[in-house]
């Protein structure tokens, strides 16, 4: 039976997955008085950052522990943009797996229960004020979903970021905008104080094809307006921005020995961690290679076995996950297996053999004359060794057939 995580944590921890502002004082007097953030846009930045963190990390411990984890819903927002002007709606999309019957969403503000509806979208029409902060949905069978955080901004100039998690490999947009569709002139992007503009800006957008993770930053941009009968420029507040990895760097295991006997079977398996926070229909495929190059693939299997190794497939081996586009790929580093050969295996055990029995035949010898010398001494030193008294009793049986051939001698010399 699928078990949700959150149930089979403490009740802290539980409370932490849902509910995580009780951490943020911790965070943002710091932060305040530090001048890292100078307004509730930073407040909320930093709350969202930090219940998606917190999430992660227990969704990873449930993994690591052999948990069942249910299949996160995830929470989407359109128009896409996580800062937008009052006045202004937007809808909010709860998706999760399919359930039999019709049963209803619950959808959180801030960590508190806000409705239930019987449909999986929430409108927020003429956002206010009151409206800024984190959201969350439950849909039916599934556990808590990612945060979005939403900011209601009575500016004049605001830079829209995407409200849902960028992952690596996909688009990154942004856009400058003024308020009351006000004309911009001269529009600017900075990235961690860098200006940016030139070589991603696209028909007033900025746009980074096949985002990595160290685009990540802090955004804003900064433009000329209409003021009367003159043009201001006016910058937008700061807001992070975070490329996240889709999935972890790729670790090669080998099920047996890297070093195999030639005729057994390699199993080899490519292991890399999906994040939990993910698009429903991600799907990563595998390759596997030796010395560079390529044995199987590409496949959805992770695993790859050959049946009965050589001499041949000694060498270095390693292997690849990619997105199905390719937009992301990577490699896990190369693991050496050699192969042995049967004979010479053979051989080594053979000669083992060999001098094992030598041994025993040396140890047995010393054996035996230790003890017939025992025997020996037990008898006493004025005796002789037993194989002495054999030697003597062999000389005297020689002297006696001597003295019979003598005393022949004088009879045939009569005759």
């Amino acid at each position: 039976m699928v078990i949700k995580a959150a149930q089979r944590f403490p009740v802290s921890l539980h409370k932490i997955l849902v509910n995580q502002t009780h951490f943020l004082p911790l965070f943002s007097e710091e932060h305040l008085h530090t001048g890292d953030i100078t307004s509730v846009w930073g407040y909320l930045e930093l709350e969202g950052w930090f219940g998606m963190a917190v999430s992660r990390a227990l969704l990873f411990m449930a993994q690591a522990l052999g948990l069942a984890v249910a299949e996160m819903a995830l929470l989407t927002m359109d128009p896409p943009w996580r800062v937008i002007f009052q006045g202004e709606s937007v809808t909010l999309r709860c998706q999760g797996p399919p359930v039999y019957g019709q049963q209803p969403t619950a959808w959180y503000h801030n960590g508190k229960l806000l409705e239930h509806t019987e449909t999986n979208t929430y409108k927020i029409q003429k956002a206010k004020y009151k409206q800024n902060g984190r959201y969350e949905c439950l849909s039916p069978g599934s556990t808590s979903s990612n945060s979005i955080t939403l900011i209601v901004s009575y500016d004049l100039l605001i830079l829209q970021v995407p409200s849902h998690a960028v992952f690596e490999g996909e688009l990154l947009q942004m856009r400058c905008r003024g308020w009351n569709g006000g004309s911009l002139a001269a529009v600017r992007y900075y990235r961690d104080g860098t200006d940016i503009t030139k070589p991603y800006t696209t028909a007033g957008q900025l746009s980074i094809p096949k985002a990595k993770t160290q685009h990540s930053g802090r955004y804003h941009c900064s433009a000329e307006m209409h003021s009367y009968l003159s043009l201001t420029r006016r910058e937008s507040q700061v807001l992070y921005v975070s490329v996240e990895e889709l999935f972890t760097s790729p670790v090669l295991s080998i099920a047996n020995s890297t070093q195999p006997m030639e005729g057994n079977p390699l199993n080899l398996s490519c292991i890399t961690q999906l994040s939990p926070y993910r698009p429903h229909t991600t799907v990563l495929w595998y390759l596997f290679y030796r010395n560079n190059t390529v044995l199987r693939g590409p496949m959805t299997s992770s695993e790859y076995q050959m049946a009965a190794v050589g001499l041949l497939d000694t060498g270095f081996y390693s292997c690849e996950v990619r997105t199905e586009s390719s937009s992301v790929q990577k490699w896990s580093p190369q693991v050496p297996i050699t192969i042995k050969r049967v004979s010479s295996l053979f051989c080594s055990r053979l000669r083992a053999l060999l001098l094992l029995a030598a041994l025993g035949t040396l140890l047995l010898g010393l054996v035996v004359v230790c003890v017939l010398s025992t025997a020996w001494s037990h008898k006493g030193r004025s005796s002789k060794p037993p194989w002495k008294h054999l030697h003597q009793h062999q000389l005297h049986n020689g002297e006696r057939m001597l003295e019979a051939d003598l005393a022949r001698a004088p009879k045939k010399q009569a005759e």
